[in-house]
């Protein structure tokens, strides 16, 4: 390779990871505070419980007070009745042992609340998060990878009480505050303020948050895609095949990096570091392509294009999830998959117009 060539080769490859390592500087959550248990104080106070912390409140929606002495402990109350109406209970779906089995646990139905009025021969609900975007919600706490808080994001005590005009109904909902239903019957999540502690609700919708693993999949699709299509046009322009070497090493060294760039961050959900990563690789594929010697730079970036479709392809059902649209994860996925792989006829197409005119010197 010429000197000139692998000077160049080298800065492609090496300044998109310098800035990637400078990007590195995430703290970890380590801890996530959380509402883990309502009850009934003195003088018909709200009294909650968070991180062995307790704070009472006489409406139980705002204006809470630290208590100077713990109550008693006691077992979570997963299900409570209207006093005076023991036909009318409510309960909460994610209390009790979780199984890890499922991913999620319950299916994801951890933030709900499930009422009766016929004593418990039938259950409707009548609050929660959907199954669907639960997952969503546990992606915006930023968990540290490998560690799995579900029952920290699940609804877990209940507390129904008299008041003028009928009943209210609190519900502890972990990282999540509070769930409230008035006396009106309306149900409204709630957040937990005082000094020192700010717990409040996940929106459900967030474009383009918490999808880094994803962002950097779509990299490494961009990689691959161009690694095909770069091996087409070089193939059919029968040139030399170690021109594909610094595309077959990419990405194993991608995944390298990739390995110590998780090594400083918190969890793979975040956006900016996923998306820098794959903007870094995006970034040394292309150049690769457009610097090597044998297919034409115009030709070449038409596979380039056609490689970053195809990572594009992959994204996009992501980035819909991130709205909403479509509301499961393993969904936008699935479908983000099959569409890349779609794609994968254009870039084959591409290389393989591109290598129609290889460069005379380097044919075999």
């Amino acid at each position: 390779m010429p000197d000139g060539l692998a000077h160049r080769v080298r800065l492609v490859v090496s300044l998109p990871f310098a800035v990637l390592a400078v990007a590195a500087t995430s703290a970890p959550h380590v801890s996530l505070p959380a509402v883990e248990s309502v009850r009934a104080g003195d003088g018909g106070q709200v009294v909650i419980g968070v991180d062995e912390r307790f704070f009472s409140s006489p409406t139980g929606v705002g204006d809470w007070t630290p208590l100077a002495q713990a109550p008693s402990e006691r077992r979570p109350q997963l299900e409570a009745c209207v006093p005076g109406a023991i036909t009318q209970c409510y309960r909460v779906h994610g209390g009790g042992e979780l199984s890890y089995d499922e991913e999620p646990p319950r299916g994801g139905r951890l933030l709900g609340v499930d009422e009766t009025t016929d004593g418990g021969q039938t259950w409707r609900t009548v609050w929660e998060v959907p199954a669907a975007r639960w997952e969503f919600v546990e992606r915006r706490h930023l968990i540290p990878s490998g560690v799995d808080r579900s029952s920290k994001i699940a609804s877990v005590d209940v507390l129904v009480r008299a008041a003028p005009g009928g009943h209210e109904v609190f519900v502890a909902n972990g990282a999540e505050g509070m769930a409230v239903r008035g006396t009106d019957g309306a149900w409204r999540s709630v957040p937990v303020v005082v000094a020192g502690l700010d717990i409040r609700p996940t929106p459900l919708t967030g474009f383009g948050q918490v999808i880094g693993d994803h962002l950097v999949q779509a990299g490494l699709v961009v990689v691959l895609a161009l690694l095909v299509g770069m091996a087409v046009a070089v193939g059919r322009a029968r040139a030399r095949p170690k021109v594909l070497l610094p595309f077959a090493v990419l990405p194993a060294s991608a995944l390298v990096v990739g390995g110590w760039v998780g090594f400083f961050f918190a969890t793979a959900d975040e956006t900016g570091p996923g998306l820098v990563y794959a903007l870094c690789l995006t970034g040394v594929a292309v150049g690769l392509t457009l610097v090597q010697a044998t297919v034409p730079r115009p030709r070449a970036a038409v596979v380039a294009a056609a490689a970053v479709l195809a990572g594009l392809a992959h994204l996009g059902p992501v980035l819909g999830w991130t709205v909403g649209r479509p509301a499961g994860l393993d969904f936008a996925t699935d479908l983000g998959l099959a569409l890349a792989l779609g794609c994968s006829f254009v870039v084959f197409a591409a290389g393989w117009w591109a290598g129609s005119t290889p460069r005379t010197a380097d044919r075999t």
